[in-house]
């Protein structure tokens, strides 16, 4: 006896489809920070300009320390997270940093 295979129908709602694919477009535009090297690390500074971070250098690719926080900024794919925490609590956000 062969087992038989049932796919359950979906439908599609092209102008929910819609929404959503502008909604992660939308949320994928990430802040973009431009670094100016420093002794023993960069100064990650916005468009205004103003200094967001102070990173340090380590020995591990694509990681630094956040001076004056208590995290590490990180590359992960295309993009750099900085985790730290503030307040007690944990704090993890994306950017784009051109170096």
């Amino acid at each position: 006896m062969v087992p038989v295979v049932v796919s359950p129908k979906v439908n599609v709602n092209p102008e929910k489809k819609d929404a959503v694919i502008k909604e992660s477009i939308i949320t994928e535009k990430l802040e973009i920070l431009y670094a100016q090297s420093k002794e023993n690390g960069f100064q990650l500074v916005n468009a205004k300009p103003a200094i967001v971070y102070q990173i340090l250098n380590t020995n591990l690719k694509g990681v630094f320390i956040l001076k004056d926080k208590s995290g590490i900024l990180f590359k992960s794919g295309n993009f750099w997270i900085a985790q730290y925490y503030e307040n007690g609590k944990s704090q993890l956000k994306k950017y784009t940093i051109k170096f």
